[in-house]
């Protein structure tokens, strides 16, 4: 061996090996602290954000935090739905349990082979459906802010923003499957704007967790107009769409019978949805103002900003706000609103990146956000919709003991 080398192998290794002791220790106090292990360790990344994987260490915390969370939560609505789904899947052959699921067959497919695995119960289901979708949404954004060289204190402030985005989890152990599907999308979205390549198995994983997350992969293989900046070829874009739909709802009678696209064309044969509360003003103000957002970063984007189709993410987000704007005047549609709505909810963590770093101003507005995101997100556990453990048990309590919390509701 080359002497030379020698110590440069020795600091490699003494590094290396002190890492593993690092995330040694912070596994041990995350298990006697999690919210407080999160916070240090996201000061320590703060201190020194050059240092090597320190922002993945943060996401990979702040999932596992938040799934805990939500195995506290008292289980109603849809949770308690998707929980009674559980336990038929641990009680039903699979033929007779995918007769009671039919829509989008794979999820109900994992789900039981989830629930048949030993000493797996709802605690875990709920666990694993929160820390996956969160892992998988803040890879996409930790790859979009990457690829756009933002600054990683910028980059550490929009993830805690995201992970204690209070609307986004309230959601997430309501709308298990949206919720996945919604992440692939992300993924799927953020690796086409890095890398310029389609990875369709994200795509068609996600379309067939829930099939809401079609339009998006369909949105993936428009290309803008070459002689045309990228607002005009949206709205060129946004027209195309709106003629294909009425061709659409020409065509959806003749193709209820054909599998799995009977079900999609359903809905636009009937014209018919689930009536439910409309978005409220805030909300429809929230679409348009990321509306606006998403044009002003597609008419700053001379070429392609990433090195790959980026162009095609702000379209999907363009796309989003004006499905759910137009849909929101129709009582009818009121469901697709809201559904589509829940997609902004992620495309943000996706189009911010691209703000940030051409108006440095926007830069302290997240730093902000993320400071008010944490009491905020605490205020809403306390207060809002749903029933959690108590926010003194959330912040101070271990690990054990939050996951025996209600254990005897999700066992």
């Amino acid at each position: 061996m080359d002497m030379a080398n020698s110590p440069k192998l020795a600091l490699t290794v003494h590094n290396g090996q002190a890492r593993a002791a690092l995330w040694v220790i912070v596994g041990l106090g995350f298990m006697l602290q999690p919210f407080l292990t999160l916070v240090l360790a996201s000061l320590l990344v703060w201190r020194h954000p050059a240092a090597r994987g320190g922002l993945s260490g943060v996401l990979v915390l702040g999932a596992l935090y938040l799934s805990l969370v939500n195995i506290t939560k008292l289980p109603e609505s849809d949770l308690a739905v998707y929980l009674e789904s559980f336990e038929y899947a641990q009680l039903l052959d699979l033929g007779p349990f995918l007769l009671l699921n039919t829509r989008e067959p794979l999820y109900y497919v994992s789900m039981y082979g989830l629930a048949n695995m030993p000493g797996i119960d709802g605690r875990i289901y709920v666990f694993l459906s929160t820390l996956l979708p969160y892992l998988l949404f803040g890879t996409a954004v930790l790859r979009v802010g990457g690829a756009l060289r933002l600054e990683r204190r910028s980059l550490l402030s929009l993830l805690l923003f995201l992970l204690f985005f209070g609307q986004l989890f309230s959601l997430s152990a309501h709308l298990f499957r949206q919720f996945l599907a919604a992440s692939l999308a992300m993924l799927f979205l953020a690796d086409q704007a890095v890398t310029g390549r389609r990875r369709w198995g994200l795509g068609l994983l996600g379309t067939m967790i829930h099939y809401s997350s079609m339009p998006l992969m369909l949105l993936s293989l428009l290309q803008p107009l070459r002689r045309y900046s990228g607002v005009l070829s949206v709205l060129f874009h946004m027209v195309m769409l709106m003629v294909i739909y009425a061709l659409a709802l020409q065509v959806a009678p003749l193709l209820l019978d054909v599998p799995v696209l009977g079900l999609m064309f359903q809905r636009i044969a009937s014209g018919e949805g689930a009536e439910l509360d409309p978005l409220t003003l805030p909300a429809l103000v929230t679409a348009a103002l990321f509306l606006v957002i998403s044009l002003y970063s597609l008419a700053r984007t001379s070429g392609s900003a990433l090195g790959a189709q980026d162009w095609s993410l702000l379209l999907c987000t363009v796309t989003v706000c004006v499905i759910v704007l137009v849909s929101s005047a129709q009582p009818t549609l009121s469901e697709i609103a809201i559904r589509y709505f829940f997609y902004l909810y992620f495309l943000i963590g996706l189009v911010l990146p691209f703000l940030m770093v051409r108006v440095p101003l926007s830069r302290w507005a997240v730093h902000g956000l993320a400071l008010l995101s944490v009491p905020l997100f605490f205020y809403k556990l306390a207060y809002g919709e749903w029933t959690f453990a108590p926010v003194s048990s959330l912040i101070f309590e271990p690990m054990w003991m939050l996951w025996g919390h209600l254990s005897s509701n999700l066992s």
